[in-house]
């Protein structure tokens, strides 16, 4: 998935975070701000190593609780402890991932601290 069809999945996402029958559902999503559009992109971005993490577990675990299994869940565990490998960079302390999550809530508590005043 690109950067910006992430990045309009998340604001249409973002419509559902209002409770059922509030006037404000599908509002939300036009009132996110760009700030926080923002946050919440890169908190996924900083999430992706740990979804392949838990994954690669999860088929680990298959693999010893039903090991006539094992053959068949072997292969995906393998696919998603690389994908982890692969990913687990934009985590690291300069990581690309890290780095954007700290600016976007930088930015959040400016604009928090912009609209306490007001």
């Amino acid at each position: 998935m690109s950067h910006l069809a992430l990045r309009d999945f998340l604001r249409c996402y973002a419509r559902c975070l209002a409770p059922p029958g509030s006037r404000a559902r599908g509002a939300r999503a036009d009132a996110l701000s760009a700030v926080e559009l923002d946050e919440l992109l890169a908190e996924t971005y900083a999430a992706e190593p740990l979804t392949w993490l838990e994954a690669a577990i999860f088929f680990l675990f298959a693999c010893a609780e039903y090991p006539a299994e094992a053959e068949r869940w072997a292969p995906l565990a393998e696919q998603r402890w690389q994908r982890y490998l692969a990913s687990a960079h934009l985590v690291d302390e300069d990581g690309e991932a890290t780095l954007a999550l700290a600016r976007a809530r930088a930015a959040s508590r400016v604009l928090q601290a912009g609209g306490a005043r007001a």
